[in-house]
């Protein structure tokens, strides 16, 4: 399976997860998940740097023969965007328990 073939696989599980992610949140507030019309561009490049976030992830991790199935391709796109998201509230919480200032470890 060459590198190009994960990413479109990695892309595929990731998209699966965002329309999952989707359906959730209509089905939860019965309305679109924005409020406001200028509120869509911001939600659209979270999910297309999210999608592009997995289809990188699944082509390095593919190119560097660390994946050998389509369903491994898949999982690793699936992943990707929830270990991200968990990754930045990890982040937001401690930048938040020094005070919002990132440096003041030093």
């Amino acid at each position: 399976m060459t590198a190009l073939h994960c990413a479109m696989l990695g892309l595929a599980g990731a998209t699966v997860i965002e329309v999952f992610q989707f359906a959730g949140d209509l089905y939860k507030s019965r309305r679109w998940p924005w409020r406001k019309r200028n509120e869509i561009a911001p939600l659209m490049t979270a999910v297309v740097l999210r999608l592009g976030g997995s289809f990188i992830l699944a082509f390095v991790l593919g190119a560097d023969g660390k994946i050998d199935s389509a369903s491994a391709s898949a999982a690793v796109g699936m992943a990707a965007p929830v270990v991200t998201e968990k990754l930045m509230l990890t982040a937001r919480a401690i930048a938040g328990g020094l005070g919002g200032n990132v440096d003041a470890g030093k």
